[in-house]
């Protein structure tokens, strides 16, 4: 007698989608690749990635000259990569977004700070300028995270080897983050190109644009 064969459990995919506000991170990550890629640093590059780390991060990827959205449209969620990976921990659904984000990364300031560093950084941008003038205790946090974003760089690389790794958002785009980014890389990897993304804060709206008028042109042809 043949054996039935036991029913497949359904899996409810709506329940493991991102959210919409972790989805809006990963577009401005896949704007700001589109610009690198006309205008910008990685203009002669078939593949690279565009790391966005601020108060969310988020990955965009181009590989052989394509933009890359993944089956679900949810390449480059690196915020949902498993984290932290540890004997005594468990991982949390989009826990490293919560440890890198830049309010996570205020959080440890406000417990680190001592009270001979001076007034506590209000926020990210006065933590690096006071990294930036030679505040002992603002550098050692920026060097700190500026290694936890080269940990996810090399993950990133190990998966996509790409030619190039730009890095942006109100975080990632600051030059004090390169040399630790660079040093972890080349420790825990291989030496691949780090660098910033060139155009700042306009990325975004130009990466837009020209994303919107490929997206009509493919449609068109």
């Amino acid at each position: 007698m043949r054996r039935r064969r036991k029913p497949v459990p359904t899996v409810n995919t709506r329940k493991l989608r991102p959210t919409r506000s972790r989805c809006d991170s990963v577009q401005q990550a896949r704007s700001r690749i589109h610009q690198a890629h006309r205008i910008g640093v990685a203009q002669d590059q078939r593949s690279f990635v565009y790391l966005q780390v601020g108060v969310k991060i988020g990955l965009g990827i181009v590989i052989d000259g394509k933009l890359i959205h993944g089956a679900h449209g949810a390449s480059g969620e690196v915020a949902m990569m498993a984290f932290p990976w540890s004997p005594t921990e468990r991982p949390v659904r989009a826990g490293l977004e919560d440890y890198l984000g830049s309010d996570a990364l205020m959080a440890r300031c406000a417990t680190a700070w001592s009270d001979n560093a001076g007034p506590v950084p209000k926020d990210a941008e006065a933590l690096f300028n006071a990294a930036a003038r030679g505040n002992k205790v603002a550098r050692r946090l920026v060097d700190a995270h500026s290694a936890d974003i080269g940990r996810l760089a090399v993950g990133v690389m190990s998966v996509l080897d790409p030619g190039v790794v730009v890095l942006g958002g109100g975080v990632g785009q600051n030059q004090l983050v390169l040399p630790e980014v660079r040093r972890v890389t080349q420790s825990l990897a291989w030496d691949t190109e780090i660098t910033v993304g060139a155009l700042g804060d306009h990325a975004t709206v130009l990466g837009a644009v020209h994303l919107a008028i490929t997206r009509a042109l493919d449609r068109l042809t």
